[in-house]
């Protein structure tokens, strides 16, 4: 195939973006992709699951309002989340030939020359490789996926449901708490087992107590500090040994974690730490001429994250002045509320000896929630007592994920006084951040209950 300026390894969130931009500024850019363009979000993540999501708020709402919801067939949420999928993967394919950037489908093997080999065929790339082949879930020791009672992320699409009507969804994490929300709207008995003593556990603890309500209130069971050693197919069901329980159901979604995935980097003798993801230094540069960005670059493993640092490397590849720095990257789990997380919790800022306060507001007594029926939810804020400089923010609320950008730029840029030039229009789920930054001034409107804490310094 010859010489190419660029090759770019891996075609979701990570990849295709540098690719597009590099080729709009001339570079001879070829994409290797082995799967589907769009990579694990937008065919098997983040994408199919907020089609399902959306599917199944809509069922809720409408037996809200007491509409009858007819021959309503389960399978068409899946053949609809399929089918946005397959449109947005399409449209990345559009936009990248429009970009000028050669696709090849394929599976790259990268050689530690700098040339990568598919089907036979080579390509050299004379100014850099850039990895971005992602991560995959987690399979641990005693659990086989099948695809038929046993799942992980990608083969649950691929269910045709039947006349299942339990699932047992192995993972408290992000996976576990939006498939476990989605299953029981759609009408399924959902039992959720996690390892740690707490739900969402690398988030905000008060998250960890409100997805716990709210998966109780739908009648999902919890079981916690029951680190899961077997799932094996029985009869026409599943069991699962989890600490000293047996759990049984219809099916079984493992959704536990995710690991790089890293053959390529190690195949071309790129430095990985002890979790496997590649080392990357500045502009991404993992080695020589080649680069890493995305989940194999570490986590979070977040798309957007992915695709943040693909653009930066498109930057710093063209020679624009790039500063890492440390970016605050914002975490997100969507479901009847989304739990949105940007910068530190209290308890991160009392680890790091910061004189921090947490206010803390409730959300359901504001309008757009209000009108949306929701009473759970709440905004904080975290500060450093001193500087009044705004250290971390977390939403819990109906569509907080689409205020994180907000929130992002308070933590960035704001102090609590400065953060009164924001104006939040009326009505909107946004506001509840506005009367958080409010009562940490002792200026709320519209709330009570507000509750306020204080770091207990490390020591």
């Amino acid at each position: 195939m010859g010489s190419r300026d660029v090759v770019v390894v891996g075609g979701g969130p990570a990849g295709y973006p540098v690719a597009g931009v590099l080729a709009r500024e001339g570079y001879n850019v070829t994409l290797i992709e082995a799967d589907k363009l769009g990579g694990e979000c937008t065919n098997y993540g983040c994408v199919p699951t907020k089609s399902l999501l959306h599917t199944a708020l809509t069922l809720a709402d409408s037996r809200k309002l007491g509409f009858s919801l007819g021959e309503f067939k389960v399978w068409s949420a899946f053949q609809n989340a399929l089918s946005v999928a397959s449109a947005l993967s399409d449209g990345i394919r559009s936009v990248l030939a429009r970009s000028g950037v050669e696709l090849v489908e394929g599976y790259g093997k990268v050689l530690p020359s700098g040339v990568v080999e598919v089907d036979g065929e080579r390509i050299e790339a004379g100014k850099g490789v850039i990895l971005a082949t992602g991560s995959e879930p987690f399979i641990p020791p005693g659990v086989r996926v099948d695809g038929v009672r046993i799942h992980d992320n990608r083969s649950i699409l691929g269910w045709e449901p039947d006349d299942s009507q339990s699932v047992i969804v192995v993972g408290g994490g992000y996976v576990g708490i939006e498939y476990s929300t989605i299953l029981s709207l759609l009408g399924y008995r959902v039992t959720i087992i996690e390892a740690m003593n707490r739900l969402l556990p690398g988030m905000d603890r008060d998250f960890s107590l409100l997805a716990r309500r709210i998966l109780a209130k739908l009648g999902v069971r919890v079981v916690l500090s029951s680190p899961v050693s077997q799932v094996r197919s029985e009869g026409d069901g599943v069991r699962v040994l989890a600490g000293d329980k047996t759990v049984r159901g219809d099916l079984a979604l493992v959704a536990i974690g995710r690991k790089p995935r890293n053959t390529e980097a190690l195949r071309a003798g790129l430095p990985v730490n002890n979790k496997g993801f590649v080392a990357v230094g500045d502009c991404w540069r993992a080695l020589g001429k080649f680069y890493a960005v995305g989940d194999i670059a570490g986590p979070p493993l977040l798309a957007h994250k992915a695709i943040h640092e693909s653009i930066g490397l498109a930057l710093c590849l063209k020679g624009d002045q790039v500063e890492r720095g440390q970016i605050v990257i914002p975490q997100v789990v969507y479901g009847l509320v989304d739990f949105v997380s940007v910068g530190m919790t209290l308890e991160e800022a009392s680890r790091r000896g910061v004189n921090a306060v947490e206010v803390r507001v409730p959300a359901g007594g504001l309008a757009r929630p209000r009108i949306h029926g929701v009473s759970d939810g709440f905004a904080k804020i975290v500060y450093d007592e001193g500087s009044r400089r705004i250290l971390g923010i977390h939403l819990a609320y109906p569509n907080a994920s689409e205020t994180a950008p907000v929130a992002l730029s308070l933590v960035n840029h704001h102090t609590l006084s400065s953060a009164l030039e924001v104006v939040f229009p009326h009505p909107t789920f946004g506001e509840v951040l506005q009367e958080a930054i409010l009562a940490s001034l002792g200026l709320h409107a519209h709330v009570s209950g507000v509750r306020v804490r204080r770091a207990r310094k490390a020591g």
